[in-house]
């Protein structure tokens, strides 16, 4: 223990370690753990989070974020989690991405809807600039499904979004939620709000990747889900035992679960736009490891784009949405372009000069916030 005191960088670790009770704090609307932390630890916190991992992923994202504003030939309107260095929107902002109205003092406000849970960081974001349309105190879970949530009217009046970025820290099924949880209806939810976007629009989602954190009922079916599309498409059968070399979804989990959920996963997203009319365009996913205590685990990123959907005319839609070409196309896409790649593995295998370039940008990118909100200058947020 007296280590742990001694060394800051293990006291980082060591508040990482509490996140579960942050998570936990922030569904029953209680005091988050943060709220009482001292603001120079508060601000470490923040920082090792602003890795190299993270960051080049958010480089992909900048990637599919500038495909929709070029198909749509407009700028983004952007659904996030952005934490309080809100890294991601200022990326955005430093390429010209997002679109923006004026205040009454003509002052820009982005065309962005963040989401904080904890009270403290809330407040320091407000001070932030520019401002966004959206700022609220809340889990996004509850402001997309709970219609008595402050901010449940004033969320879906800004739909449809082009891009929507939900970062989570979290299973997508906690067991404690039952098989369909609050994200996974918040996700179905923003496929239904999506649904009349006229272009194309992007989805983030990351998620842990930890096979004892699912509701085993909820993890059983998103299995058998995608072990059904193995049977009945023999194309997609085929995809599937190429890439794998594995012949069933049951064979894949014995070998790499992890790997196996995040196909299922994509797979499921898949599903819910064809539900919705809508088809797949893109389809990519990472990985990389966190090492905190008590136990490290993997955090999933899957990024896809979508589009309205052409239906033939000559069939009427009932209770299911008739079966479309391009639907089998799609299931194909999402199984050839699903690599689940390992960033860290990435990395190592990349430039000293291109590693330097995503310090500086971290670093760039940090400082402006601190200048946006008055903050002292602090050291480097990338250590080595």
């Amino acid at each position: 223990m007296d280590e742990i005191k001694q060394d800051p960088v293990k006291q980082v670790v060591k508040e990482l370690s509490h996140e579960a009770e942050q998570d936990k704090a922030a569904a029953k609307e209680a005091q988050s753990y943060l709220t009482s932390a001292d603001p120079d630890q508060l601000k470490n916190r923040e920082r090792e989070y602003r890795d190299l991992e993270k960051h080049w992923v958010r480089k992909k994202w900048l990637d599919y974020a500038q495909v929709v504003a070029g198909e749509n030939k407009r700028k983004i309107k952007y659904l996030a989690l952005p934490a309080y260095y809100r890294l991601d929107v200022s990326l955005f902002l430093k390429h010209d991405l997002l679109d923006s109205t004026k205040d009454l003092r003509g002052d820009a406000v982005l065309a962005v809807a963040a989401f904080e849970t904890d009270p403290t960081k809330h407040a320091r974001m407000m001070s932030q600039s520019p401002t966004v349309q959206l700022l609220a105190l809340s889990p996004v879970e509850e402001a997309l499904t709970d219609k008595n949530n402050k901010y449940y009217s004033q969320l879906l009046a800004l739909f449809p979004f082009d891009v929507a970025n939900l970062d989570l820290t979290t299973s997508l099924t906690p067991e404690h939620e039952g098989p369909y949880s609050r994200v996974m209806r918040s996700l179905e939810e923003i496929m239904l709000r999506q649904a009349p976007h006229e272009g194309q629009w992007a989805l983030f989602l990351t998620f842990r990747n930890v096979a004892a954190e699912w509701e085993e009922t909820a993890l059983d079916k998103f299995l058998a889900n995608l072990q059904q599309n193995l049977d009945n498409y023999p194309e997609v059968r085929d995809a599937f035992v190429t890439k794998y070399q594995c012949p069933s979804v049951s064979a894949l989990a014995e070998q790499d679960v992890k790997r196996v959920i995040n196909q299922s996963v994509m797979k499921w997203l898949v599903d819910r736009a064809h539900h919705h009319g809508m088809r797949v365009l893109r389809a990519r996913s990472y990985k990389y490891q966190r090492y905190e205590a008590p136990a490290p685990y993997t955090i999933t990123k899957i990024m896809l784009i979508f589009t309205r959907g052409e239906f033939v005319d000559h069939v009427i839609p009932m209770k299911d949405t008739p079966r479309q070409v391009w639907m089998n196309q799609d299931l194909l896409r999402c199984i050839e372009q699903t690599q689940h790649r390992d960033v860290e593995d990435i990395l190592c295998k990349t430039s000293n000069d291109v590693l330097d370039k995503l310090k500086a940008e971290i670093e760039e990118l940090v400082q402006a916030a601190d200048a946006q909100t008055g903050a002292a200058q602090k050291p480097s947020a990338v250590e080595g």
